[in-house]
């Protein structure tokens, strides 16, 4: 890879990273609300109202609009009954792909009518580790 999409990979899991940082105390303050509504979250776009109720030593919490992780977002927002159904999509997406591919219904040539989308969905929950890419 070039240097700096190398540095900006190691930068993502460097625990000195001022950026890596932030996001642990997103997730962390993610954590502490998800616990509170573990079972359906306290609703989308919650973080903005109910911020003020948990402690943010960092101010991060405040200041960033999200989790910056689809996972913990999901899970803040919509608790185990939505992010469990939003999983059970994306493992039924690649089920069918796998099995479209493995069934050989397309000729080779017709494969990336396939791969297309999964490269996509991965590029789209790739990114949204780092990242809410709803809102």
């Amino acid at each position: 890879a070039p240097a700096p999409v190398a540095d900006r990979i190691t930068s993502m899991v460097d625990w000195n990273n001022r950026t890596f940082q932030t996001r642990l105390a997103l997730w962390q303050g993610g954590w502490e609300i998800f616990k509170d509504h573990p079972l359906t979250g306290c609703g989308f776009k919650c973080v903005d109202v109910v911020h003020t109720q948990y402690p943010d030593p960092t101010g991060y919490i405040e200041r960033y609009i999200g989790m910056h992780n689809n996972f913990v977002q999901l899970a803040v927002d919509t608790g185990l009954i939505g992010l469990g159904a939003w999983m059970a999509i994306w493992i039924c997406f690649f089920r069918r792909m796998v099995r479209e591919t493995i069934s050989g219904i397309r000729p080779d040539g017709e494969r990336w009518v396939i791969l297309g989308p999964v490269a996509a969905a991965l590029g789209f929950l790739s990114a949204g580790l780092f990242e809410v890419n709803f809102y």
